[in-house]
């Protein structure tokens, strides 16, 4: 990777111009030696790319047929879930929007839209299971897992907190717009229409005006729910009696944020037998975040049932619950076998 350095220096030396300043070289190098070695590399990488792509797209072939063989039954098992969920969600939808959009129901409208996010969301994470991509789909978990919370949590209390969650929106344009303005120069944007921007301060000033300041906070529009003026997520999920899932959550947040892991503490090395530096697809570690994945779709799933409950709907989310234990069975029988078959082969 170093060669061209070498080879630059190594001429400077039999040049005999031992005298040149540091400040001379540093010309060269950037005005003249880099320029030309760029050319040369795209033009070099540019002639080998076919061939390059193309034994790559066999070898990213190859595995992913290995890789559906040995995963098959858990994925189907998993995409009849999301299906389910999602034609629940649509005859729901259906069902109920018209009197929804005459009663002016901000639940009814939260709800369902986050219940469509958790659908989308879990098809994404099902791409990157099949895909060979078990770490990236735990941390795509974390959004479906803060998505599902929140639907359980507006279904759980009364309109005006959904009235709050969806005004909150509002508040956070009004943040994001003096992010915006902030950086518009340096980061080469067009400058911010001035009406919009009056548009979005008033109604933020106006939200406000009604809702309370706690409205600035992250979690501020359930701050009435919770009995506190700045509520976390946390606060949600404890109300819920779903804290349980904080050391998942927390897990998954190491796929999110930028902290050091450990290369064998990704999920795609629980099999490997010796170290390395994962960059691309692997068979392994699959089972947690399917089955959670699974868990998380269903909560967001009963919170829309249980806004207006009835007998098909009652059966619907048993049949459900009944697929989500599958599902972690299935994942956790085929991670066993031919974990087994691996060693003993």
């Amino acid at each position: 990777m170093d060669e061209l350095h070498r080879m630059f220096a190594e001429a400077l030396a039999q040049s005999g111009q031992a005298d040149i300043g540091e400040d001379e070289i540093e010309e060269i190098v950037h005005r003249e030696l880099i320029p030309r070695c760029v050319a040369s590399w795209l033009q070099d990488l540019r002639q080998r790319a076919p061939d390059m792509l193309l034994e790559r797209r066999g070898a990213e072939d190859d595995f992913r047929v290995r890789h559906l063989d040995r995963w098959a039954k858990g994925f189907d098992l998993l995409e009849m879930l999301i299906v389910l969920a999602e034609e629940a969600g649509a005859e729901i939808n259906n069902a109920d929007r018209a009197n929804a959009v005459e009663d002016d129901d901000a639940q009814f409208q939260a709800v369902v839209a986050l219940h469509a996010r958790a659908v989308l969301v879990s098809r994404e994470i099902l791409c990157l299971l099949k895909g060979g991509y078990a770490d990236g789909a735990l941390g795509r978990w974390r959004t479906l897992h803060e998505v599902a919370v929140v639907a359980q949590f507006l279904s759980v209390h009364d309109r005006s907190v959904s009235e709050r969650y969806l005004l909150h929106r509002e508040v956070q344009a009004h943040k994001a717009m003096l992010q915006y303005c902030e950086y518009q120069e340096r980061a080469n944007l067009d400058p911010f229409d001035q009406k919009e921007a009056l548009r979005i301060t008033e109604a933020r000033d106006e939200i406000l005006g009604i809702h309370g300041k706690n409205m600035l906070h992250e979690w501020g529009w359930a701050a009435p729910a919770i009995g506190n003026d700045r509520p976390t997520f946390f606060d949600l999920e404890r109300s819920l009696g779903l804290d349980h899932w904080r050391p998942r959550y927390r897990w998954a947040s190491q796929d999110t944020h930028g902290t050091y892991r450990h290369p064998a503490a990704l999920l795609g090395m629980c099999e490997a037998e010796e170290a390395l530096l994962l960059v691309g697809p692997s068979n392994s570690g699959l089972t947690d975040p399917a089955h959670m994945t699974a868990i998380s779709l269903v909560l967001a799933t009963n919170a829309l049932t249980q806004l207006s409950p009835t007998i098909d709907r009652l059966v619907i989310m048993r049949v459900l619950l009944t697929l989500s234990d599958e599902v972690g069975e299935v994942f956790f029988a085929t991670d066993c076998e031919s974990s087994k078959d691996v060693k003993s082969g």
